[in-house]
């Protein structure tokens, strides 16, 4: 009976802690449990194994077609992924062969090329939160600027108003005025102030 070899890696996932409130919504992350139910289709895919087939040469070049198909289902056959019922956020990658120092470097190179997989989909989800919130930083400062220019124009009216007409805004005007001024939040009875028109 020939001999069997088998080299097993464990790996830990970790939760995107990309900042919230502001990211929650974005397809920046994703979950523990859908992350690690997709985690058996991404290492057993062909693209994996190409990229050892090739890295290990582990066949001759201008192999053909069919001949490398059938080392790639091979190796896939000989691969699996486990996880363990208490231990939800980790996964153990098993390879097994005939040949021991083969067998190690496949299962460390699968782990290696899921782990820079990984890192990658980590960095393009941390651009993309960066470029999330710096649309939203341009919105704020709009907002900022508009209430600028209306605070601007309300102490001009004012002033026009007190100097041609001798008339100074109504006190909830002014309190109003200087919520915004200061920043704080405005009373309910205040966000939505009806408009009426009276005819002589």
């Amino acid at each position: 009976i020939p001999k069997k070899y088998e080299s097993t890696t464990t790996i830990r996932m970790e939760k995107s802690q990309l900042i919230n409130p502001l990211t929650r919504g974005v397809a920046v992350s994703s979950e523990l449990d859908d992350r690690l139910r997709g985690i058996r289709e991404e290492i057993l895919s062909r693209d994996y194994f190409d990229k050892i087939i090739s890295r290990l040469a582990l066949e001759p070049q201008n192999t053909a077609p069919l001949k490398h198909e059938a080392l790639v289902q091979q190796m896939m056959s000989q691969t699996e992924i486990t996880t363990r019922q208490r231990e939800v956020d980790t996964f153990q990658v098993t390879y097994s062969g005939a040949d021991p120092k083969e067998v190690r470097d496949v299962t460390n190179l699968l782990a290696g090329i899921f782990i820079e997989d990984s890192l990658s989909n980590k960095a393009g989800e941390a651009g993309a939160a960066v470029e999330f919130l710096q649309g939203q930083l341009e919105i704020y400062r709009m907002k900022l600027e508009e209430a600028e220019a209306a605070l601007r124009q309300f102490e001009q009216c004012a002033a026009i108003l007190e100097r041609e007409v001798g008339v100074a805004p109504a006190p909830a005007t002014r309190a109003v005025h200087a919520a915004v001024r200061d920043g704080r939040a405005l009373p309910p009875e205040w966000r939505t102030p009806s408009c009426r028109t009276r005819w002589p």
